[in-house]
């Protein structure tokens, strides 16, 4: 129950921040955009061992999840683990160019979120309103 009070609550707050500060959503948006860490440097680094990695627990996926038919979908995180695993052991290069060309921004999710601030914080409004009147249903019965 204690979950779904605290959703209620994060829903409420950020509904009122979508609504009434959209000056603190773009500063959270910038503190949120900061770039902690390059993950393709790091990797660079290491790629016979990320691409063992890579292959190693794709390849574990897949066998895990042979047997459960109904959990088909999961192969394809084990296929794309092997892929890029076998792409980090035989062209480190060509990983680095797919990087470049999919680093580009196509659209940016600020300006989104943005444009529909309102539409948004009203949502939340109403949701964390809902799951304080259900929890005070349920609470009731």
């Amino acid at each position: 129950m204690e979950y779904l009070i605290t959703s209620a609550v994060l829903s409420l707050l950020f509904g009122m921040l979508f609504l009434l500060s959209p000056e603190i959503l773009g500063r959270l948006g910038e503190i949120g955009n900061r770039t902690i860490m390059v993950l393709d440097e790091k990797l660079t680094n290491l790629h016979l061992v990320t691409g063992l990695a890579l292959l190693i627990l794709g390849g574990f996926i897949i066998w895990a999840i042979l047997p459960y038919g109904a959990l088909w979908y999961l192969h394809s995180i084990g296929l794309i683990s092997l892929f890029f695993g076998f792409l980090y052991l035989a062209a480190p290069k060509g990983l680095k160019t797919l990087s470049t060309i999919f680093n580009v921004v196509l659209l940016s999710t600020d300006e989104v979120v943005l444009a529909v601030r309102k539409t948004a914080g009203i949502t939340l409004l109403v949701a964390g309103i809902y799951i304080l009147y259900s929890i005070y249903y349920l609470g009731a019965k």
